[in-house]
């Protein structure tokens, strides 16, 4: 196995950096898998998720580029000067698609590659979809915390929360993990997102009283219709997603429990559009329980590599 960097040059003449993990024993035919930055993060991701899970897809035979977006990490060009919000915004409606796609073509074309697998977490997610629809090749994408919506407003989704319903659903999140002694530990240690308890405490207590949402089986508040309000359907991920189904494309949808953002992709599409008899047969959802946005503990990450491998394993490749 061996990994090294890699620079590769955009339509626009940008260098883009990346690292490249090239396996020993190759999978058949040859399959690589494109993991990209979470967001304005770099190729490295928080807790150095995405260093884990490329090294392990390279024991496996896959061969892996992590690169770095242009104005992100060690890439030339430069991001606009404008509030993360609305940096966030732009990616969802695709600002590094153009050279992501350029830097996918290299990384096809000198590794040989019968098939590029996308995959990304958040920002990355939505960016590999986007992108999937200019590659013949890309028939598989593995889509963690996917933002499937674009904001009235450009407030930051992780302070909002709305109403009693949304506030209640927080909370029962925190509560299922009041067992769990490194909760607490963290809670103590001030680790935890107080902010995030804090403002669903005075939503569950103080908000305006609306309709109760309907409750789940096991007894935990659904995630309410009303918590994302605000929020519209971003047209561009339907149209990439009805695309790549049209060329027989597959997806693993993966969700952080914890995760505010959850809410919008349940209610929004999660629990309705991906609910249909004909996505749920040709696509995976799956949530990791107790999970947060960035996967902080290590059982959350052993989860969620547990199941993107046994996902890619089992839907088409060499076994």
């Amino acid at each position: 196995m061996s990994e090294r960097p890699v620079v590769m040059t955009s339509r626009e003449g940008v260098p883009l950096f990346g690292i490249l993990h090239e396996p020993d024993a190759p999978r058949t035919p040859r399959t690589g898998v494109s993991l990209l930055n979470p967001g304005l993060k770099y190729r490295v991701a928080p807790n150095r998720l995405n260093v884990r899970l490329a090294r392990a897809l390279e024991r496996r035979g896959y061969y892996v580029l992590r690169l770095d977006p242009p104005g992100i990490g060690d890439s030339g060009g430069d991001l606009p000067e404008l509030p993360l919000p609305e940096l966030w915004q732009r990616i969802q409606r695709g600002a590094l698609v153009e050279s992501v796609v350029d830097a996918q073509r290299v990384f096809e074309r000198e590794c040989g590659l019968a098939e590029l697998v996308g995959m990304g977490n958040c920002g990355g997610a939505i960016t590999s979809l986007l992108a999937s629809t200019a590659h013949p090749t890309c028939r598989r994408l593995i889509l963690v915390d996917l933002p499937v919506t674009l904001r009235a407003d450009d407030s930051n989704p992780h302070a909002r929360i709305r109403g009693r319903a949304h506030g209640t659903w927080v909370l029962a999140a925190y509560a299922r993990r009041a067992g769990d002694w490194r909760a607490w530990l963290r809670l103590i240690t001030l680790r935890s997102d107080v902010g995030t308890i804090a403002r669903a405490l005075r939503a569950r207590f103080l908000a305006p009283k609306k309709a109760a949402a309907a409750g789940s089986p096991g007894g935990t508040p659904a995630a309410p219709a009303g918590a994302a309000e605000d929020e519209r359907l971003n047209e561009r991920f339907i149209d990439a997603l009805e695309a790549f189904e049209a060329k027989g494309g597959e997806a693993l949808f993966v969700t952080a429990e914890q995760d505010n953002n959850t809410i919008q992709f349940d209610t929004m599409f999660g629990s309705t559009r991906l609910a249909e008899p004909a996505r749920a047969r040709r696509h995976r959802r799956i949530t990791i329980r107790g999970a947060n946005h960035i996967y902080g503990l290590p059982e959350w990450r052993d989860e969620l590599a547990g199941e993107v491998f046994s996902w890619l394993d089992g839907r088409g490749g060499a076994r």
